[in-house]
């Protein structure tokens, strides 16, 4: 994920084609209604939880954890 840089903005293919399939996938949505993906990357000592639009352009970073 470091090589990728800012996460916001990119596509949610591009994202995949660095970083793999996410290991969970789930929705939400947002304080506008708006449904939002949530894909999490789950690795020994590490977390990330990334959030997409409906036209899976990613949002954020919602959480991360390396230990």
């Amino acid at each position: 994920f470091l090589g990728l840089g800012t996460l916001k903005g990119k596509t949610y293919e591009e994202i995949v084609h660095a970083a793999g399939s996410p290991n969970a996938i789930s929705s939400s949505v947002d304080k506008d209604g708006n449904a939002i993906k949530v894909c999490q990357w789950i690795a020994t000592n590490y977390h990330i939880v990334l959030l997409f639009d409906q036209s899976d352009i990613c949002l954020g970073v919602s959480s991360e954890v390396a230990v």
